[in-house]
């Protein structure tokens, strides 16, 4: 992924991307998937993480579209939750018990019930 797709820009300038028409984009290439569906705006903030960004999360739009400040936000507030949740996902599978994460010695296996208690 380099600078001449959404994503890519968006990772290099580390900052939210607006675009109002994705015909005149000057800065990047839309990916053929986007013309493919009538995308004409978008919108794309950074994942951010504690020592890389995990992605890019965008919006797009079939129709011309200005963002607005509120807009940008909700964005990176739901990027910023991406982010919290894949870090405290990771850190709950350090944490685990090596049975838990399906390394280490097996769990003990339970004894039937007896046919009276079933």
């Amino acid at each position: 992924m380099g600078r001449d797709s959404p994503a890519g820009y968006t990772l290099l300038a580390a900052e939210p991307v607006l675009v109002e028409d994705v015909a005149a984009e000057t800065r990047f290439s839309a990916p053929d998937l986007l013309r493919e569906h009538g995308i004409v705006s978008g919108i794309s903030v950074v994942i951010p993480g504690s020592e890389r960004p995990y992605g890019v999360l965008g919006a797009h739009a079939s129709w011309r579209r200005t963002f607005s400040r509120d807009d940008v936000h909700f964005m990176q507030a739901i990027a910023n939750l991406l982010a919290t949740a894949v870090e405290r996902a990771s850190a709950n599978r350090r944490r685990a018990p090596a049975c838990w994460r399906g390394s280490g010695p097996p769990a003990p296996r339970r004894k039937a019930l007896p046919r009276w208690a079933g």
